[in-house]
């Protein structure tokens, strides 16, 4: 009787221990299939209050920065992230004078609702190998 109490006992060491094993080998929920990460971005609307106020807010303090005017023509994409505040990742198609461009911008939408431009870099659309 011990000797199969034994036995189960093992067997069911073995089984908790193949589907822990299991569990590592699959990815996390919450990956990229399956909707936003924990801590990670996620896509937000270009048309949402809050994203087009960071990107306004993006633009103003990059023309105070470099003393030059420049206008937020459109948000074309976003992605947010909860930090202490939010993070904001927008690309911003921006106008310098009389010439259009994109620029990637992250804005910092701290606890007190005051914002802070953490970076802020042209464009460099991906080209593709040969």
């Amino acid at each position: 009787m011990k000797k199969l109490l034994g036995m189960l006992g093992f067997c069911g060491l073995l089984a908790i221990g193949a589907q822990a094993q299991d569990k590592q080998d699959k990815p996390a929920q919450g990956g990229p299939k399956d909707g936003p990460v924990v801590g990670g971005y996620s896509k937000a609307d270009v048309k949402d209050k809050e994203v087009v106020d960071a990107g306004q807010f993006a633009v103003k303090e990059q023309a105070k920065k470099t003393n030059s005017k420049i206008e937020l023509i459109k948000v074309v994409r976003a992605d947010r992230q909860v930090v202490a505040g939010m993070n904001y990742k927008l690309r911003l198609e921006i106008k310098t004078g009389d010439q259009l461009s994109l620029v990637n911008v992250v804005v910092w939408k701290k606890l007190d609702g005051t914002h802070a431009l953490t970076d802020w870099k042209a464009h460099m659309p991906k080209t593709k190998k040969q």
